[in-house]
């Protein structure tokens, strides 16, 4: 398991370039400039990535702040600038996504901004029941924001979706007020800071007091990602 989620992880730090190839395999890249929205596709022999590209611009930041008011996008109440970079992109999404082998499994994944656009494309996929390898859109995202506005709902079958949290991540924390996680019943896997365990699904109390405020913003790094699952032992 863990060894897939450092693949996910290597994947969305690799979205943050302007292109990329893995084991000689050039990853495919889409976007709008205006929103500068960007995501990847990502092909290997029995599995298909969408790969979305987290903050990386001064207009990505304005999105990321854009949580007021809510708006009313895929029949679902959620943060306004999450909606706005989401729906700039959605008919290319659905082209791409159409067009994908169906044989294949289908794994979204992303950091940060990038896992709020991720979730909103894996309720997209569910929305247009689409298939892949049998089974609905798998997600697996890092530091993900609150996208969908309260109270929550169970929107995902939860062994579809698995949200990865780093200690103090301050990011996976907000919106505070108003927002939640797009599925109460998500697969929450959490890197303590004692940096050589892994839980999925602990208490949120320990979650609480396990938070250290002088941590919250390096633990929100995907290079910080990245060295707690090679941590695990």
């Amino acid at each position: 398991m863990l060894t897939e989620i450092l693949k996910f992880a290597q994947l969305s730090k690799a979205a943050y370039r302007k292109s990329f190839t893995r084991n000689g395999i050039k990853a495919e890249k889409y976007g709008n400039w205006l929103t500068s929205t960007t995501f990847f596709v990502y092909k290997d022999a029995d599995t298909n990535y969408l790969i979305f590209r987290g903050s990386s611009s001064p207009r990505d930041i304005l999105i990321d702040v854009l949580a007021f008011p809510p708006v009313y996008y895929l029949r679902n109440w959620m943060h306004a600038g999450f909606a706005l970079q989401h729906k700039s992109v959605k008919k290319k999404l659905l082209k791409v996504l159409r067009e994908m082998d169906p044989d294949k499994e289908l794994v979204i994944t992303g950091h940060s901004l990038a896992a709020a656009l991720g979730e909103i494309t894996k309720l997209l996929c569910d929305q247009q029941n689409m298939s892949f390898g049998g089974s609905p859109a798998k997600l697996c995202v890092f530091g993900k924001p609150r996208a969908f506005l309260k109270p929550g709902k169970n929107r995902f079958k939860s062994d579809h979706v698995l949200s990865v949290c780093s200690a103090s991540d301050l990011i996976i924390r907000v919106p505070k007020y108003c927002y939640t996680v797009g599925s109460l019943n998500q697969n929450f896997l959490y890197f303590p800071n004692d940096g050589e365990s892994a839980l999925l699904n602990p208490d949120p109390r320990y979650v609480k007091r396990d938070w250290d405020i002088k941590d919250c913003i390096k633990d929100h790094s995907i290079d910080t990602y990245i060295e707690r699952i090679k941590a695990i032992k």
